[in-house]
């Protein structure tokens, strides 16, 4: 029966029904969105001390060395060549770093959170023949934030390999770090 007065019934009815359906439906979503809105403030409001406007992952440490001037021109000159980070980074076998916007991050061996250095990319090619490689051959682990330039990463790759660095022995991870 239902379905002959649907069938019967002028064609304005079906669309007067239709547009209050979308109508009701409209005025429910805005209704949900100001009740949203008022529920958690209108973000005009600034946060109070102590409190941060959004929560976001801790970040890794980039301190520079504690026992170099990092004023001086040329910092990574010691007697031996090496710096005691550079020392550090290598002992590890693998020199991993990290490419934050446009600038690259030596990482520290450390037992609690990773701690970063700032390294020129010059320098880290001189390390290069140092790293001896895991045992799948990997000599370089690359490692990105959210803000890591394409430039370079592509900066870094052409440089590893024009360093001597193979495809095979550098390891780029698919998922950022914070």
């Amino acid at each position: 029966m239902a379905s002959r007065r649907v069938e019967n019934s002028p064609p304005g009815k079906i669309v007067r029904r239709t547009s209050r359906a979308a109508t009701g439906g409209a005025a429910l979503f805005l209704a949900f969105l100001m009740y949203m809105i008022l529920k958690n403030g209108t973000g005009t409001s600034t946060p109070s001390e102590g409190e941060s406007g959004t929560e976001s992952p801790p970040m890794a440490t980039v301190t520079p060395p504690d026992d170099i001037d990092p004023a001086a021109e040329n910092w990574q000159a010691v007697p031996d060549g090496l710096s005691d980070d550079e020392r550090k980074a290598l002992s590890g076998r693998v020199l991993t770093v990290l490419i934050d916007e446009r600038s690259y991050l030596l990482q520290l061996p450390s037992d609690s959170d990773p701690v970063y250095r700032p390294v020129e990319l010059a320098r880290l090619i001189q390390l290069l023949p140092m790293a001896k490689g895991d045992a799948n051959g990997i000599r370089v682990r690359i490692l990105r934030r959210e803000n890591a330039r394409a430039s370079a990463e592509e900066k870094l790759k052409l440089e590893l390999s024009h360093g001597g660095a193979g495809e095979s022995s550098v390891y780029m991870a698919e998922q950022f770090i914070p």
